[in-house]
């Protein structure tokens, strides 16, 4: 049952560890996109 426990902890973490990785490129993605949008902005002030 132990070993059990701990295989489905390590298949947890892993997925958990995709699953962030993912997200952070994505909010990247955003804050990149809102940077160029922001200088877009400045040029017309």
């Amino acid at each position: 049952m132990e070993v059990f426990v701990e295989a489905r902890t390590t298949e947890t973490r892993r997925h958990f560890d995709v699953v962030a990785e993912d997200m952070q490129s994505k909010v990247q993605l955003v804050a990149e996109g809102l940077l160029a949008l922001d200088q877009k902005v400045e040029r017309f002030r």
